[in-house]
């Protein structure tokens, strides 16, 4: 299933996400805001989905109030995967920052 967000402001199409208010997803990061705190790996629950900007034309994109443990956050989709997945997103960050390390001191 998907979401699809109405064309508004400048937008010329609908947002399609893979995502719905409900599902379950973790976090891939670190965020500290106003209303709440996530860590990396932490799961929590899709609140609400918005759009960022509808000013923006078609360069805008979907947000998401994430509800976790310590408040609630707002993540945009590269910060989030789905609460299933996200343990191979997690291992692929990990092995690419060791990678990243082991070149910089050769």
């Amino acid at each position: 299933m998907a979401t699809i967000l109405a064309a508004r402001g400048r937008m010329t199409r609908d947002l399609v996400t893979p995502y719905n208010v409900g599902d379950r997803v973790m976090s891939l990061i670190h965020d500290t805001e106003k209303r709440g705190r996530v860590r990396v790996g932490e799961v929590g629950q899709i609140t609400r989905i918005i759009i960022a900007d509808p000013g923006d034309g078609d360069a805008t994109c979907p947000l998401f109030r994430v509800k976790v443990r310590r408040g609630t956050v707002l993540l945009d989709a590269s910060e989030l995967a789905p609460a299933a997945e996200a343990e191979a997103h997690l291992w692929l960050r990990r092995q690419l920052s060791t990678l990243d390390t082991d070149e910089g001191g050769a």
